[in-house]
C-alpha cells in the first residue's frame, strides 16, 4: 500500500531493492520537496532515478520545478533526474500545453554537451519523448536537434542524431497527424 513514511524509511536503507520499492509505495501528495531532495542526493544508478521520477516525483505538487532544480547539479545521476523529469512531465501530464514543455528546451541545450552516458541518454530520451507528443513539438524538436548537430560537442551530436532518427520516422509522423 502507499505509505510515504515507510517509503522514506526504505529509501534510507543501504539495500538497492528497498530504495526501488520506496518509489512504488511512496505517496506523491505526501512527498515534500525536502524528501525529494534527499532521495535525489542519494541516486547512484539510472534505475533509481527513472523509477522515482516516474512513480513519485512526476505526480508531486512541485513536479514542474524539478527539471530546473536538478539538471544543473554536477553529479551524473542527479543531473539525469532533472532531465528525466522532462520526460515524465511530458508522459504524465497529458493535458498540459505544448508550450509548457517547450520551456525546457533551453535547459536541455545548456547540458547537451555532457558526455556522461546516463546524461546523454536521458537527454535523447527527453527530446524523443517531446518530439512524439505532437506535430508542433515534433517540428520544434527537429529544429532543435538539427541545430545541435552543429555543436562541437560529441554528446550533443549523438543525442541529436539519435533523436532525429526516431522522431522523423513515418510511423510517428503519421500517428501525430491523426
Amino acid at each position: 500500500r502507499k505509505n510515504q513514511a515507510l517509503a522514506m524509511a526504505l529509501y534510507r536503507k543501504p539495500i538497492h531493492e528497498a530504495k526501488l520499492l520506496a518509489s512504488f509505495i511512496g505517496t506523491p501528495k505526501d512527498l515534500s520537496l525536502a524528501e525529494a531532495d534527499e532521495i535525489t542526493a542519494g541516486f547512484y544508478s539510472w534505475d533509481l532515478v527513472d523509477q522515482h521520477c516516474a512513480n513519485l516525483f512526476a505526480k508531486a505538487s512541485f513536479a514542474w520545478s524539478l527539471p530546473e532544480r536538478y539538471t544543473p547539479l554536477e553529479t551524473e545521476f542527479q543531473r539525469r533526474a532533472g532531465i528525466v523529469m522532462v520526460v515524465q512531465l511530458a508522459l504524465k501530464h497529458k493535458k498540459c500545453h505544448d508550450d509548457e514543455l517547450l520551456q525546457f528546451l533551453p535547459l536541455l541545450k545548456e547540458y547537451a554537451s555532457d558526455d556522461r552516458n546516463f546524461v546523454k541518454k536521458a537527454l535523447s530520451w527527453a527530446l524523443r519523448t517531446l518530439g512524439k507528443r505532437s506535430l508542433y513539438l515534433n517540428a520544434a524538436v527537429q529544429d532543435f536537434a538539427k541545430a545541435m548537430l552543429e555543436s562541437p560537442a560529441a554528446a550533443a551530436k549523438w543525442s541529436a542524431r539519435d533523436t532525429l532518427k526516431e522522431i522523423t520516422q513515418p510511423k510517428y509522423l503519421a500517428r501525430l497527424k491523426r
